[in-house]
C-alpha cells in the first residue's frame, strides 16, 4: 500500500519591493514559504515560472494554475 500525501501548493502574491513573489506550501506546513528562499519578480509571468521551476526540481506538479485572462490583467 502506497501512501499518498496532498500535493505541494503554489501561489503568486504581490510584493512590496518589486512586484510579485512566488510561494509554496508543503502539505505538512501551515505556512507559505518563498521559493528559492528569496525571490521577487517584475511580472506575474516570471513569478509563475519560478513556481514551475521549483516544482519540477522537486518532482512535483504545480497545483495552482493561472488563467490567461488573469495573467493579462496583472501584466
Amino acid at each position: 500500500m502506497k501512501l499518498r500525501f496532498p500535493p505541494t501548493r503554489y501561489r503568486v502574491v504581490r510584493d512590496s519591493y518589486l512586484g510579485y513573489e512566488a510561494q509554496f506550501r508543503p502539505w505538512w506546513s501551515p505556512f507559505w514559504w518563498q521559493c528559492n528562499f528569496v525571490n521577487t519578480n517584475r511580472s506575474i509571468r516570471q513569478a509563475r515560472q519560478v513556481c514551475v521551476n521549483h516544482a519540477s526540481g522537486r518532482g512535483a506538479a504545480v497545483v495552482a494554475q493561472f488563467s490567461t485572462r488573469e495573467l493579462e490583467v496583472h501584466q
